[in-house]
């Protein structure tokens, strides 16, 4: 008898350790979210730079400005903004010793996915430069 509970105890103890490997290891855990886990209330924002310097990347909205981060150079970044409601949205950058740019507006909200490329040649980006 006190085999059979060594080796029910020695079974006990491995799928414990397998069951925290398996918790632990494989793929990385997602990131946490970075608002009450609630998608619906921020706009999610994929900005790629197919530019050859580095870009601080801005959201002005309803004309107040707010920084969402750095995009590297050839890269690509993803930025969550919070939003109450539907608002007028423009997209600005800094380029690294180069231009500051802002993009035409556009009305979005909470819940809505948009991706932006900063092109390679300004002379393409549909906003202003100077």
């Amino acid at each position: 008898m006190f085999r059979r509970l060594s080796s029910r105890s020695r079974m006990i103890w491995l799928l414990v350790v397998l069951a925290g490997t398996a918790c632990a290891g494989g793929a990385p855990a997602a990131p946490p979210e970075p608002f009450s886990g609630d998608t619906s209330e921020v706009l999610r924002m994929v900005v790629r730079n197919q530019q050859m310097a580095d870009a601080r990347v801005y959201l002005w909205i309803d004309g107040q400005r707010q920084r969402l981060g750095s995009v590297r150079a050839n890269g690509s970044a993803e930025f969550f903004q919070p939003m109450d409601g539907i608002r007028n949205v423009q997209l600005g950058f800094d380029l690294t010793l180069g231009p500051q740019c802002v993009s035409q507006g556009m009305s979005l909200g909470p819940g809505d996915d948009v991706e932006a490329t900063i092109p390679g040649q300004l002379v393409a980006f549909a906003g202003t430069c100077r």
